[in-house]
């Protein structure tokens, strides 16, 4: 099993220990290099360790785990937040971090998290020797509440959104789903960098990513993954059908 190298970086003792039990308890995949209680110990650890993910705490007395990210611009790790404030969650988008865990963190929702940026760091290319995101913007993630955690919502994870009234339901690749309060027309224009939603119906907005099939006959039916079926309405079927011709 490939080992991922963690770094945990909070002002708080038990913060860390707590933290550093929890990821060997259940996330064999992790080994937990160091911790640090400041952030120039972080910038020097982040240095000598070369992290996979490093847990973040935000408020560390004077300073802002922020502080340590504004010198790792191109940083060859990912960010997993782990807080006590809910309210640097946008933040945290713009900082493109993974995920972002209020404490007390629950273990299926660091797992979740773990998994998360795993996958942020399978979908990375090399440039100039660092890893880079192959994200078009940063700005362009959601956020949804489950209970404690604050859930990042990247829109390459999302196979489709679908109205209701003043909300969406957002279904994710893992079979989750999530409603946030935007509507579709928001959504869209969220979005309107990204070429691969495409809305097919008053209803449905969906990545073309995970189109398995389509018709081209009417009804117009588009075969998702996950074995999810939708009717392209018929005033959008020929800009849908161009759309997925590519």
């Amino acid at each position: 099993m490939h080992k991922y190298k963690a770094l945990i970086v909070d002002d708080e003792h038990s913060g860390r220990a707590v933290l550093t039990r929890l990821l060997q308890l259940y996330t064999p995949e992790l080994e937990v290099s160091g911790t640090a209680g400041t952030i120039d110990s972080a910038r020097n650890l982040i240095t000598a360790l070369s992290p996979d993910i490093v847990f973040l705490d935000v408020r560390m007395g004077r300073e802002s785990g922020f502080d340590l990210l504004e010198d790792e611009r191109h940083r060859s790790f990912a960010v997993i937040f782990v807080t006590g404030h809910d309210e640097y969650a946008v933040s945290a988008i713009r900082a493109d971090a993974a995920d972002y865990l209020l404490k007390p963190v629950e273990v299926s929702e660091l797992k979740d998290a773990v998994e998360r940026a795993k996958r942020k760091l399978s979908s990375t290319v090399v440039d100039n020797g660092h890893l880079k995101n192959d994200h078009v913007a940063k700005d362009d993630t959601l956020m949804a509440h489950l209970h404690s955690q604050v859930i990042l919502l990247h829109p390459e994870e999302i196979v489709y959104a679908e109205a209701s009234r003043r909300y969406c339901k957002i279904c994710l690749t893992d079979g989750r789903s999530f409603t946030v309060p935007k509507s579709l027309s928001e959504l869209q224009e969220l979005w309107k960098t990204r070429r691969k939603f495409c809305r097919i119906s008053r209803g449905i907005l969906l990545n073309v990513k995970y189109v398995e099939s389509y018709s081209k006959t009417w009804p117009c039916l588009i075969h998702m993954a996950g074995g999810i079926t939708f009717q392209v309405s018929r005033r959008k079927k020929t800009e849908v059908l161009e759309v997925l011709a590519g």
